[in-house]
Protein backbone atom coordinates (compact mmCIF):
# COMPACT_ATOMS: atom_id res chain seq x y z
CA UNK A 1 0.00 0.00 0.00
CA UNK A 2 1.71 3.16 -1.23
CA UNK A 3 1.02 6.17 1.00
CA UNK A 4 1.92 9.56 -0.44
CA UNK A 5 1.77 13.14 0.80
CA UNK A 6 -1.01 13.92 -1.69
CA UNK A 7 -3.06 10.99 -0.48
CA UNK A 8 -2.64 12.11 3.14
CA UNK A 9 -3.62 15.65 2.20
CA UNK A 10 -6.76 14.33 0.52
CA UNK A 11 -7.54 12.13 3.52
CA UNK A 12 -7.44 15.14 5.85
CA UNK A 13 -9.78 16.94 3.46
CA UNK A 14 -12.20 14.04 2.86
CA UNK A 15 -11.88 10.28 3.32
CA UNK A 16 -14.07 9.68 0.26
CA UNK A 17 -11.75 11.79 -1.89
CA UNK A 18 -8.69 9.84 -0.68
CA UNK A 19 -10.38 6.48 -1.30
CA UNK A 20 -11.47 7.44 -4.83
CA UNK A 21 -8.02 8.80 -5.68
CA UNK A 22 -6.27 5.70 -4.33
CA UNK A 23 -8.48 3.43 -6.42
CA UNK A 24 -7.65 5.44 -9.56
CA UNK A 25 -10.91 7.29 -10.02
CA UNK A 26 -9.19 10.60 -10.65
CA UNK A 27 -10.99 13.77 -11.67
CA UNK A 28 -8.28 16.42 -11.34
CA UNK A 29 -7.91 16.70 -15.13
CA UNK A 30 -11.54 17.87 -15.42
CA UNK A 31 -11.53 20.35 -12.56
CA UNK A 32 -11.18 24.05 -13.36
CA UNK A 33 -10.17 24.72 -9.75
CA UNK A 34 -7.31 22.22 -9.93
CA UNK A 35 -6.13 23.82 -13.19
CA UNK A 36 -6.11 27.26 -11.53
CA UNK A 37 -4.19 25.94 -8.51
CA UNK A 38 -1.60 24.35 -10.80
CA UNK A 39 -1.08 27.68 -12.56
CA UNK A 40 -0.64 29.39 -9.17
CA UNK A 41 1.86 26.73 -8.24
CA UNK A 42 3.88 27.36 -11.38
CA UNK A 43 3.98 31.12 -10.81
CA UNK A 44 6.72 32.54 -8.70
CA UNK A 45 5.75 33.50 -5.16
CA UNK A 46 6.92 37.08 -5.56
CA UNK A 47 9.31 38.97 -7.79
CA UNK A 48 12.41 38.10 -5.72
CA UNK A 49 11.49 34.52 -4.87
CA UNK A 50 11.67 32.13 -7.82
CA UNK A 51 10.49 28.60 -7.19
CA UNK A 52 12.98 25.83 -7.84
CA UNK A 53 11.22 22.50 -7.67
CA UNK A 54 13.25 19.44 -6.69
CA UNK A 55 12.17 15.84 -6.55
CA UNK A 56 13.77 13.50 -4.05
CA UNK A 57 12.49 10.00 -3.29
CA UNK A 58 8.95 10.88 -4.38
CA UNK A 59 8.96 14.18 -2.50
CA UNK A 60 8.44 17.32 -4.57
CA UNK A 61 10.13 20.25 -2.88
CA UNK A 62 9.15 23.72 -4.10
CA UNK A 63 12.20 25.52 -2.76
CA UNK A 64 15.16 24.53 -0.65
CA UNK A 65 17.22 27.12 1.25
CA UNK A 66 19.96 26.66 3.86
CA UNK A 67 17.49 27.32 6.65
CA UNK A 68 14.12 26.05 5.40
CA UNK A 69 12.24 24.03 2.88
CA UNK A 70 9.39 26.05 1.39
CA UNK A 71 6.02 24.92 0.07
CA UNK A 72 3.85 27.29 -1.96
CA UNK A 73 0.05 27.15 -1.81
CA UNK A 74 -2.68 29.25 -3.35
CA UNK A 75 -4.59 30.11 -0.15
CA UNK A 76 -4.69 29.09 3.48
CA UNK A 77 -8.17 27.57 3.36
CA UNK A 78 -6.98 23.99 3.96
CA UNK A 79 -4.10 24.44 6.37
CA UNK A 80 -4.44 20.98 7.96
CA UNK A 81 -4.10 19.34 4.55
CA UNK A 82 -1.04 21.42 3.71
CA UNK A 83 0.40 20.72 7.16
CA UNK A 84 0.03 16.94 6.89
CA UNK A 85 1.64 17.02 3.45
CA UNK A 86 4.63 18.94 4.78
CA UNK A 87 4.88 16.76 7.90
CA UNK A 88 5.03 13.69 5.68
CA UNK A 89 7.84 15.27 3.68
CA UNK A 90 9.72 16.15 6.88
CA UNK A 91 9.25 12.61 8.18
CA UNK A 92 10.60 11.13 4.92
CA UNK A 93 13.57 13.51 5.01
CA UNK A 94 14.23 12.64 8.66
CA UNK A 95 14.64 9.00 7.61
CA UNK A 96 17.51 10.22 5.40
CA UNK A 97 19.06 12.25 8.25
CA UNK A 98 17.94 15.57 6.79
CA UNK A 99 16.42 17.72 9.52
CA UNK A 100 14.83 20.95 8.32
CA UNK A 101 12.01 23.30 9.19
CA UNK A 102 9.35 23.86 6.58
CA UNK A 103 7.51 27.04 5.71
CA UNK A 104 4.19 26.98 3.90
CA UNK A 105 3.66 30.23 1.99
CA UNK A 106 0.17 31.18 0.89
CA UNK A 107 0.14 33.32 -2.24
CA UNK A 108 -3.29 34.97 -2.03
CA UNK A 109 -3.02 36.44 1.45
CA UNK A 110 0.79 36.52 1.76
CA UNK A 111 0.75 34.51 4.99
CA UNK A 112 3.25 31.89 6.10
CA UNK A 113 3.11 28.98 8.52
CA UNK A 114 6.17 27.34 10.06
CA UNK A 115 5.92 23.54 10.39
CA UNK A 116 8.28 21.38 12.44
CA UNK A 117 8.32 17.64 12.93
CA UNK A 118 8.20 17.69 16.71
CA UNK A 119 6.99 14.70 18.77
CA UNK A 120 3.36 15.85 18.79
CA UNK A 121 3.25 16.43 15.03
CA UNK A 122 5.02 13.15 14.31
CA UNK A 123 2.49 11.29 16.49
CA UNK A 124 -0.39 12.98 14.61
CA UNK A 125 1.18 12.09 11.26
CA UNK A 126 1.69 8.42 12.18
CA UNK A 127 -1.90 8.18 13.46
CA UNK A 128 -3.16 9.67 10.18
CA UNK A 129 -1.10 7.17 8.16
CA UNK A 130 -2.53 4.32 10.26
CA UNK A 131 -6.12 5.61 9.81
CA UNK A 132 -5.59 6.12 6.08
CA UNK A 133 -4.34 2.55 5.66
CA UNK A 134 -7.46 1.26 7.44
CA UNK A 135 -9.66 3.34 5.14
CA UNK A 136 -7.94 2.08 2.01
CA UNK A 137 -8.59 -1.52 3.03
CA UNK A 138 -12.34 -0.94 2.91
CA UNK A 139 -14.11 -2.45 -0.07
CA UNK A 140 -16.87 0.15 0.05
CA UNK A 141 -16.79 3.80 -0.95
CA UNK A 142 -16.90 6.01 2.18
CA UNK A 143 -19.93 8.31 2.52
CA UNK A 144 -19.78 11.83 1.13
CA UNK A 145 -19.42 14.82 3.42
CA UNK A 146 -22.81 16.36 4.11
CA UNK A 147 -24.24 19.33 5.91
CA UNK A 148 -28.00 18.89 6.40
CA UNK A 149 -28.28 16.79 3.22
CA UNK A 150 -26.34 19.39 1.24
CA UNK A 151 -22.68 19.42 0.21
CA UNK A 152 -20.27 20.25 3.01
CA UNK A 153 -18.40 23.55 2.56
CA UNK A 154 -15.23 21.53 1.84
CA UNK A 155 -16.94 20.07 -1.24
CA UNK A 156 -17.26 23.41 -3.03
CA UNK A 157 -13.74 23.39 -4.54
CA UNK A 158 -13.24 19.62 -4.71
CA UNK A 159 -12.51 17.99 -8.05
CA UNK A 160 -14.94 15.19 -7.05
CA UNK A 161 -17.87 17.57 -6.52
CA UNK A 162 -19.73 16.45 -9.64
CA UNK A 163 -19.09 12.78 -8.90
CA UNK A 164 -20.50 13.08 -5.39
CA UNK A 165 -23.27 15.63 -5.82
CA UNK A 166 -24.53 15.75 -9.42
Amino acid sequence: MQITASLLQQFVHCSRQAWLFYYNLKTEHTSEFVKIWKIYHELKYNENDEMVELELDGIKIDKLTWKYVEEFKKANTETDGAKIQVLYYLWKLKQKWVIKKWIIKFKENKKSVLVELDKENEKWLLEMIKDLKKLLQLDQLPPKLENNWKPHKKCKWCSYFEFCWI
